[in-house]
């Protein structure tokens, strides 16, 4: 894990989120955590990787030293 420091999570999600790529964060399951990208489409998840292909109207949000 890595120390963060103080930071706090903001809010980023509305009913209109179109698409939206959680990048760098450490993603979190019952099988144990990785870092990766998380693809939101629409508000589904609809991919997880390392290397996701960012769609060119993705709002990207950087989760370094997040959680997801």
């Amino acid at each position: 894990m890595v120390d963060c420091g103080g930071v706090t999570a903001t809010p980023f999600f509305t009913r209109d989120t179109g698409v939206i790529v959680i990048k760098g964060g450490t993603v979190v399951n019952d099988d144990g955590e990785v870092s990766a990208d998380v693809l939101v489409e629409d508000g589904k998840i609809s991919m997880v990787g390392d290397e996701i292909e960012i769609p060119e109207s993705a709002t990207v949000i950087d989760a370094s030293c997040k959680i997801v």
